[in-house]
């Protein structure tokens, strides 16, 4: 039993000191593979202040590509994830992270799946 409540403690105290905003969307399908990794940061500021990265891929419209799901992870506990829902992510997406506190820096990144 200590050893259960050890481990309890120990992941809420690694969770709270390792927070990271994530967020998947879409669908892995069988077969999708990664295709891309999207990279993005802003800063150092000199004082905090809200900040936004804008993670933006489209497939070639002579290719055959098609995304299937995008893992997107920023640098801040708090934040905020904008995606127009009328977009469909096979074509492509523009997804905004913003940091919902004034911060210093930001940074994530957009990991891209599909069928290449």
């Amino acid at each position: 039993m200590k050893f259960v409540i050890y481990c309890v403690l120990l992941s809420a105290i690694m969770a709270s000191v390792y927070s990271t905003c994530n967020l998947g969307w879409g669908k892995r399908q069988q077969h999708d593979s990664q295709l891309h990794v999207l990279h993005a940061k802003k800063g150092p500021a000199s004082e905090p202040v809200n900040m936004t990265l804008i993670f933006s891929y489209e497939v070639s419209p002579v290719g055959y590509e098609e995304v299937t799901y995008v893992q997107l992870y920023g640098s801040e506990a708090d934040c905020i994830f904008d995606i127009d829902p009328n977009i469909d992510v096979k074509k492509g997406f523009s997804i905004r992270l913003s940091s919902n506190k004034p911060v210093t820096d930001l940074s994530g990144n957009a990991t891209v799946y599909g069928f290449p």
